[in-house]
């Protein structure tokens, strides 16, 4: 096309100069109609249609991840009560691992890269040991205590406020005034929940196992927030890992074997081959839907943040919260008392600030970062052509 424009326009002049002018002109004009998508025949534009489409698919992937996750606390919750804690932890680190497993072998034989180093990879294990038994067991027996519409809450706050504090120190991320300010409405949320905790402790003592009735209200806040931390320092050591340009499944299936090296161990301490014998059909069946539930949601969720700038995922995952409440009030029975709502306005509030945040420094979600792109047109003429690729 470039050519032929061209040859037109070497017609209308015998001067080198002018040829060499009309050359860059027609190179930068072919340039700019690359851009430019192609009509078609319903007169919709291209690029718009792949927009909304990328836009709603993002939207769904995030709703359906913030749906499934709290499924699977539904699952978690209702095992609370009735399975040692060790076990439904151990069950679902075993299924997600097995789950994620044939696609971690079917990229091995594409050649991507797994391995990020000793130390990375010796720290994200040591980080996962503590995120498997700090994390996950403690947060089972946050649940039998507590229940699920106190534990989610806390946990999350925790994980947020961890999340800003370890973003600091490790990787420079800046705290400005507004997250400050989200920081401290989300202290305040969790001293509500704790205010609230002992009714939900005395509503939960019937249906506890007899490792759990010492525990006192302040002990089920501290097994809520200790979890929130430990997965803060995992996401922190996660993203400094996958900075290493590795396959995005490696940091889970990391997590997830070290959480079956570490945890089944322990189970058969506890419990025995006897006691694993006993446990009935129907949990074993919840066990493998809160593991199979916990992948999907994480597959949801990387895609989801593919599609949509960070703070416009958060900002729904904020649903968690809130569903997290009404499922434990609604389907286990869990009281409802005046410092439980105030406390969980209030720590909607501090996710909102959050958001506002992140929405003043991410990138509009109507546009990716392909979108935003210009193909790359290749030239075989000077450099003075301009022929390049613009970054996203």
């Amino acid at each position: 096309m470039v050519r032929m424009r061209l040859q037109e326009s070497w017609k209308i002049t015998n001067n080198p100069e002018e040829r060499m002018s009309l050359t860059e002109a027609s190179i930068e004009s072919e340039q700019a109609g690359a851009c430019e998508p192609d009509p078609t025949p319903d007169g919709v534009d291209p690029k718009s249609r792949s927009t909304s489409q990328a836009w709603a698919l993002g939207v769904w992937c995030s709703v359906g991840a913030a749906l499934i996750y709290t499924l699977t606390n539904g699952c978690m919750r209702r095992l609370a009560t009735d399975v040692d804690p060790w076990l439904p932890s151990a069950m679902r680190a075993l299924v997600t691992l097995l789950f994620f497993l044939p696609i971690f072998v079917w990229a091995g034989a594409t050649g991507k890269k797994f391995f990020p180093g000793w130390k990375p990879l010796l720290f994200l294990i040591g980080v996962a040991v503590c995120s498997q038994l700090l994390g996950n067991v403690a947060m089972q027996y946050s649940m039998g205590v507590l229940g699920v519409a106190i534990t989610v809450p806390v946990c999350t706050g925790a994980m947020v406020i961890a999340a800003a504090i370890f973003g600091r120190a490790f990787l420079k991320e800046p705290i400005n005034g507004g997250m400050a300010v989200a920081v401290l409405v989300l202290l305040v949320s969790i001293f509500l929940f704790g205010t609230g905790s002992e009714t939900a402790r005395r509503s939960m003592e019937h249906g506890q196992l007899h490792l759990l009735r010492g525990w006192s209200s302040l002990a089920g806040i501290i097994a809520a927030i200790v979890p929130g931390i430990v997965f803060a320092a995992l996401s922190v050591t996660i993203r400094s890992v996958l900075n290493r340009n590795v396959y995005r499944l490696t940091p889970i299936m990391a997590v997830t074997f070290t959480g079956v090296v570490v945890i089944w161990p322990g189970v058969f301490y506890r419990m025995g081959t006897e006691g694993l014998m006993a446990v009935p059909g129907w949990q074993w069946q919840l066990m493998i839907i809160a593991g199979i539930g916990n992948a999907v949601a994480f597959l949801c969720l990387t895609t989801s943040l593919k599609l949509l700038p960070v703070a416009w995922v958060n900002a729904i995952n904020v649903s968690q919260v809130a569903l997290a409440a009404l499922m434990g009030i609604l389907f286990f029975a869990e009281p409802s008392s005046l410092w439980l709502w105030i406390g969980l306005a209030v720590m909607i509030v501090g996710f909102v600030i959050l958001t506002m945040r992140g929405s003043r420094t991410g990138s509009p979600p109507s546009e990716t970062a392909e979108q935003r792109s210009c193909p790359q047109i290749q030239c075989k003429t000077s450099p003075k052509t301009l022929c390049q690729t613009v970054a996203p």
